[in-house]
C-alpha cells in the first residue's frame, strides 16, 4: 500500500470513530479506544503493547519529547 492510499485509509478510520462511534459510548470509553486507535492506525500497526500507565500520563520519549498525550482520565475511570 502506498503511502498515500494509507494515509486516505487511517483518516477514513478516523472519521468512521469519529461519526459512529464518538457518540455511543462514554467519554472515558472514547478517550482509551481515540488512544489506542493513534498509537495503531496512525502509525500503520496491527497491534502495539500500551500499558495503562501510558494511557494516564501519556507517552514520552527518552529525549523528553511528547510521543502521545493522555487520556485525560485517572485509573478507575479508564
Amino acid at each position: 500500500m502506498s503511502n498515500q492510499s494509507y494515509f486516505s485509509s487511517s483518516i477514513k478510520k478516523f472519521q468512521y470513530l469519529n461519526a459512529n462511534i464518538r457518540e455511543t459510548v462514554k467519554p472515558s470509553y472514547y478517550a482509551v479506544l481515540y488512544f489506542i486507535a493513534e498509537r495503531t492506525i496512525q502509525w500503520n500497526k496491527d497491534w502495539e503493547v500500551i500499558t495503562l500507565k501510558q494511557m494516564i500520563n501519556g507517552m514520552w520519549s527518552s529525549k523528553g519529547t511528547k510521543i502521545a498525550g493522555a487520556v485525560g482520565y485517572q485509573e478507575r475511570t479508564i
